[in-house]
């Protein structure tokens, strides 16, 4: 912890610097006070150290208060809960067929020739993601082998595959595809590394417990779960961080506790894969 006396041998400039951190608020020139810091003498291990420990600090009390608050909600929605005033949130939103007889003939096909017939007199039939997703991987697998179809097309409609399955597998995980599918451009490799770890934990913990301890802590059972939660509103954090404050590809994410997520996004999530598997 960085006292708040002024360092003794510390430099004059660093020790403003030091106050003017420690005084920080919604009107510091943070830009000015940045490429102060930046101006700092590298060999200065003193001062660096000082503003570094100081940060540090910060961060420390910034986390506690974060996880304070978060116990409080969880709190208050799981007392809800028991009071019966716990309303529980609308899934997203999933693509379905009205007609159950369509989707089913779908299901069913085992091979290309309806679609090549598309593909030759109706392309357009193709941009209905829903369509090209409830076919079955298979005859998708068939359509890549094919010559009746172009390299431009297999692809197309491999990554409309790909997509889909990875939104119904961010649901199953507790995340939000709106919010992955932006994460992505942004943040493409941390949120892969993210996604996989996730899985790590809830293909190791089965999705009860997965969820039960998503911020992470040790079950009764003396299990260590990684805060997938946490990691997840960093990821978002930093990608959000890199856009102007009205960008329309910033990620607000709704709060939603273990439980909600369990019944909600993994549900929802899976049943979104049972469509298109």
């Amino acid at each position: 912890m960085v006292s708040e006396a002024p360092l003794t041998e510390a430099k004059p400039e660093a020790e403003a610097i030091l106050n003017e951190l420690r005084l920080m608020g919604p009107n510091t020139d943070r830009g000015n006070l940045l490429k102060r810091v930046q101006g700092i003498d590298k060999g200065d291990k003193e001062t660096i150290g000082a503003i570094v420990a100081w940060i540090e600090q910060k961060v420390a009390e910034n986390e506690k208060v974060i996880a304070t608050l978060q116990k409080e909600v969880e709190t208050q929605m799981e007392e809800k809960r028991r009071a019966g005033e716990y309303v529980k949130p609308e899934a997203p939103t999933q693509p379905g067929w009205e007609n159950p007889e369509l989707r089913k003939a779908l299901r069913n096909m085992r091979d290309t020739k309806e679609l090549a017939l598309w593909y030759r007199y109706a392309p357009e039939i193709f941009q209905n993601e829903q369509l090209t997703e409830t076919i079955m991987q298979g005859v998708w697998v068939e359509v890549r082998k094919s010559d009746e179809f172009d390299s431009g097309f297999k692809e197309e409609m491999r990554i409309k595959k790909r997509q889909y399955v990875m939104y119904s597998a961010d649901l199953t995980m507790g995340f939000d595809p709106n919010a992955t599918k932006k994460l992505h451009r942004t943040r493409a490799t941390e949120l892969d590394n993210l996604r996989k770890l996730a899985n790590e934990e809830l293909t190791k913990f089965g999705p009860e417990l997965y969820f039960e301890y998503y911020n992470g802590g040790e079950d009764t059972d003396g299990g260590r779960h990684e805060n997938i939660g946490k990691r997840y509103q960093e990821l978002i954090a930093a990608h959000n961080a890199s856009l102007p404050a009205n960008s329309p590809d910033r990620v607000i994410e709704v709060t939603l506790d273990g439980r909600a997520r369990y019944e909600v996004r993994y549900n929802a999530g899976m049943s979104m894969y049972d469509q298109v598997s």
